[in-house]
Formats: structure tokens, C-alpha cells, sequence
């Protein structure tokens, strides 16, 4: 009587194999430390700003774009408090951060408003270009969100606009960053509404006390403090736009000279050579503004320096703006007051659409 061999079946073997092979792969993959996770961990073990770079340099292929581990590594280079040198080179070789506006309007509230030897309303010329001014920032910052784009109106001194500007200072202060989560269009629908009137309101405290506006005091003492420094995290344009005519002068000080000196440098070819001979300039101060461009509007000459102080005028503040480091120092900062406010608004926009 001939037996046949059982067949042994090896499939539930198979099956229950490759289940627990599967399980075993994917407790693997969840439990395998990821590049961010390596890259983060040996951050935390990098003490000084070379250590960071060879991280940096060792996951940038694969990490660059990593929001984590970019916010990891800034964070890391600040905690070391690293030198201004070592910040700039970080600048070098990290991702650029977000670019915003800081834009700081500083106009003119003296006896310019009122000056009877024009043959044109100041105040009307000053507030359309206040407005573009805003509408140039509103329209750059409208469709964002999450910025922090800053934008004021300030005076030289608390005594300019009536002694009253510290009334409205606030309204005339407009912060993106305090606008979290909400599309910026909404924060112009809030805070925006009143801006034509408070401007109107700051111009109607100025006319009822002119009084000289101390430019090279607000350089030296007060703008250093509205200047928005570019950190690891965020780049600023900072932009400060006069409204003057030109002539820096207060109740004691004549800082762009007197009648006569002014017309002998006129009389002189070249101006600046004439000027400098003679030490003709503004006063220095010790502060820089590296990270500044400035913009002066409504330069005008006065009935008895026509056709020849402009230069002078541009002469002495292109001068001063160099010692501070200013950007725009050497190039069309200078706007003469035109017949035509269009042209002069076109003139700004241009001036902020090739800002670097």
C-alpha cells in the first residue's frame, strides 16, 4: 500500500513574513531620523560661526529651502552673538529675508508755507505729495500679508506743526507688523481712512506757528531712532522724504550760509571746488545712515538766488549726505519744485520703483 508525501503549504508562512518584513521597513522609515532632524541636532552642538557654516554647507543642497532648518540656523548665529563682521558674512551665504519699506516723511513746517514771494500754494504742493507718497507704499504693501512694511509722518522737533504734533503722531504712524494673519488690504480699510484728513489737520497746526525746521538736529539726534536695521530675518528699505526748499535754516543757525556767501559760490566755477576752499558745508554729526535713501522735494530757489542756488543748495546736502553714508547721496535726491505736481509725483514713483 504506497503513502503520498503531505504537501506542506508555505504561503501563510510567506504572507505572515512579508507582513512583519513590511512592518519592520516602515517602523524603520517613521523612526529614522530625518535630514532636518540630523541637520537641527548637530546645530545644537556648533558653538561659534564656522562650526554653523559646515552645517550649513553640509545640508544646503538638500535644505536651503527647509523653513526649519533656515530659522534653526539664524537662530543658532544669534545665539552666539556674533560680531557685525560675522553677521554680514552670514548675509553672504544664508537665503535673502524679506525685503519691507520703512518710509519716514519728514516735511518742512516753517515760514516756507507762508513765504508771499512764491507765487504758489506750499501747503496744497506738500499734502498731493504727502498723498503719493502714501498711495506709492499703500499700492506696494496692498495685496500682501504678514509684512512688516512701516510707514510715518514725522516732524524735526515737537515744537514744529503748533507744538500739536504729538497729537496726531499716532495717527500718523502705520506699523504692518502689528497686523497678524489678515490680508494688508484690511488694515488700510482700518487705518487708512483718516490719513488725508490728518495730514490736512498737521499742515493746519503749522500754518498757525511756522517755525524753522532743524534738519541737521533730526539727523543727529532723532532719526537714528526710526531707522530700521536689516537683521538675519528681515531687510529694510528705509526711505526719508523731505519736503523743503532747499535752505537749511533755523532761529539761530544759518547751516546752507548766508545771501552773500551763497551768491559768491554761485559766481565761482565749479561750485564745489569753490565751496569746498571756503569750507562751505553743514556741520558734521557723528551719526551714519548706511542703510538709508533719502528723497528732498520741492527744492526752490528764492527770488533773490535765482538760476544759480540750486546747485549750491544740492552742493551742501550732497556733501553732508556723503559723510553719513547715505545711498542716494550722489544721485537724483535733489527735486526741484516743478510748475506741474504730476510730474514731480511721476518722479517719485520712479524714485521707489528702482530703489536696491
Amino acid at each position: 500500500m504506497s503513502t503520498k508525501k503531505r504537501k506542506t503549504n508555505y504561503r501563510p508562512l510567506i504572507i505572515a513574513g512579508a507582513a512583519l518584513l513590511f512592518t519592520f521597513v516602515a517602523i524603520w522609515f517613521l523612526t529614522k531620523p530625518s535630514k532636518q532632524s540630523l541637520a537641527v541636532r548637530e546645530l545644537q552642538s556648533s558653538f561659534n560661526i564656522t562650526d554653523i557654516k559646515k552645517v550649513w554647507d553640509t545640508y544646503r543642497t538638500d535644505l536651503a529651502s527647509d523653513k526649519v532648518f533656515v530659522d534653526a540656523v539664524r537662530t543658532k548665529i544669534q545665539s552666539i552673538n556674533p560680531s557685525i563682521e560675522q553677521l554680514n558674512e552670514a548675509k553672504t551665504w544664508l537665503p535673502q529675508p524679506p525685503t519691507y519699506f520703512n518710509i519716514i516723511v519728514v516735511p518742512d513746517l516753517s515760514r516756507r508755507l507762508t513765504e508771499e514771494s512764491y507765487d504758489f500754494d506750499q501747503v496744497k504742493n506738500d499734502t498731493i505729495l504727502i498723498n503719493h507718497v502714501w498711495k506709492v507704499f499703500r499700492d506696494s504693501t496692498w495685496t500682501k500679508m504678514n509684512t512688516k512694511d512701516r510707514f510715518m509722518i514725522d516732524v524735526t522737533d515737537n515744537n514744529q506743526g503748533g507744538g500739536a504734533f504729538r497729537n496726531i503722531a499716532n495717527r500718523l504712524f502705520f506699523d504692518l507688523g502689528t497686523y497678524k494673519n489678515k490680508g494688508n488690504r484690511l488694515f488700510f480699510d482700518d487705518n487708512g481712512k483718516s490719513f488725508v484728513k490728518d495730514v490736512k489737520d498737521l499742515y493746519g497746526s503749522a500754518l498757525k506757528e511756522p517755525l524753522g525746521a532743524d534738519y541737521w538736529l533730526y539727523f543727529n539726534r532723532y532719526l537714528v531712532n526710526k531707522i530700521q536695521p536689516n537683521t538675519l530675518r528681515e531687510n529694510y528699505k528705509n526711505v526719508v522724504v523731505i519736503l523743503t526748499d532747499g535752505y537749511l535754516e533755523t532761529e539761530n543757525a544759518l547751516y546752507t550760509g548766508g545771501e552773500g556767501q551763497m551768491n559768491a559760490a554761485c559766481n565761482a566755477r565749479p561750485v564745489d571746488d569753490f565751496m569746498e576752499q571756503r569750507g562751505m558745508r553743514i556741520p558734521s554729526i557723528e551719526q551714519k545712515y548706511e542703510n538709508v535713501t533719502v528723497l528732498m522735494l520741492e527744492i526752490a530757489e528764492r527770488p533773490n538766488g535765482q538760476g544759480c542756488h540750486y546747485e549750491v543748495l544740492k552742493n551742501y546736502w550732497a556733501s553732508w549726505f556723503n559723510e553719513m553714508g547715505i545711498k542716494s547721496a550722489n544721485g537724483d535726491f535733489f527735486v526741484i519744485r516743478e510748475n506741474s505736481t504730476n510730474l514731480t509725483k511721476s518722479k517719485i514713483s520712479n524714485f521707489f520703483a528702482n530703489l536696491k
